[in-house]
């Protein structure tokens, strides 16, 4: 992605920030600008800007802070039998797996498209994987075992990458490992063309030099986005019972490629993974998850 692409995405993340932002205005400087000088003029501008009056979120980045501002519905630690906690441990991982080779095949389509073709071809609603006929011979040559009849493993997946690679973090550093630590391990382990946005940003300030928080910040307009929560699964694993420590952990490894929201996703589906083990009502998993945001976030609200 060319600079001023990045810089359009930054306009509207400041915006959604709540800083002061002219989206119409600094878009058009983007697009007026002539050399890398003038885009870079632009972005000091913007990390120059001030809060819109009247922003009612206050979204830190300090674990501290986090928890001081975080909903109390659910704060407890228990432990898990072993059985308990082999079956939801095996459950959860391969409805991991599995959600990953239903959705890959179609990753980014829209609901609408999907429902269309299903429906011309005989198999909606869909009650297994996605047939052959569903897609084009072109489609097909980029989904090879990825259809039904022709599925012989997991296809890999950064979905599953960093499942895999924050456990050999965890069991390589043990319970004190640091975000320097994840970043290390992410340039050792970690093809630089199999990460994407929030995480390819990071990965490029690392190269670079950068250390966190930086990573996630400097030229990141996708700081806030998903890739911190696909990320949360291990922290939830390896804590079954504590959600509190599972959101922790999760802290660590997010603020290598997130703020704000970015870092309470992958707090929050933690926790929520961690209570899991120890209930199976939906809705308390789910308050046991906002028990670890800050109530004041955007996040925290929206759900």
């Amino acid at each position: 992605m060319n600079l001023k692409s990045l810089l359009r995405y930054e306009v509207r993340e400041r915006y959604e920030e709540g800083y002061d932002v002219d989206i119409n205005l600094f878009n058009r400087k983007i697009n007026d600008a002539l050399s890398r000088e003038d885009l870079m003029k632009i972005y000091d501008e913007l990390c120059r800007l001030s809060f819109r009056k009247n922003y009612p979120y206050i979204e830190p980045d300090n674990l501290d802070e986090i928890f001081s501002l975080a909903y109390r519905y659910f704060d407890t630690e228990k432990e898990v039998c072993e059985k308990v906690f082999r079956d939801k441990i095996l459950g959860g991982f391969l409805g991991r797996c599995a959600g990953c080779m239903l959705g890959k095949p179609v990753e980014g389509w829209g609901r609408k498209e999907i429902i269309y073709r299903l429906i011309k071809i005989g198999e909606y609603p869909l009650e297994n994987y996605f047939p052959e006929k569903f897609f084009t011979e072109n489609e097909l040559e980029t989904r090879v075992g990825l259809t039904r009849n022709t599925i012989k493993c997991v296809e890999r997946d950064d979905d599953i990458d960093y499942t895999l690679l924050n456990l050999y973090i965890f069991n390589k550093y043990g319970s004190n490992f640091r975000t320097e630590d994840v970043g290390k391990e992410w340039l050792l382990n970690l093809p630089y063309y199999k990460t994407y946005t929030a995480e390819r940003i990071a990965y490029r300030n690392l190269v670079n030099g950068l250390s966190p928080p930086d990573t996630a910040i400097y030229l990141n307009p996708f700081r806030e986005w998903i890739g911190a929560q696909i990320r949360a699964d291990t922290w939830g694993y390896i804590c079954p019972g504590n959600p509190r420590l599972a959101s922790e952990y999760a802290f660590r490894d997010a603020v290598l490629s997130h703020t704000k929201n970015g870092i309470y996703g992958e707090m929050m589906v933690s926790a929520m993974i961690s209570t899991a083990f120890i209930e199976n009502d939906v809705e308390k998993i789910v308050l046991s998850g906002l028990s670890y945001i800050p109530k004041t976030s955007r996040l925290g609200n929206a759900i």
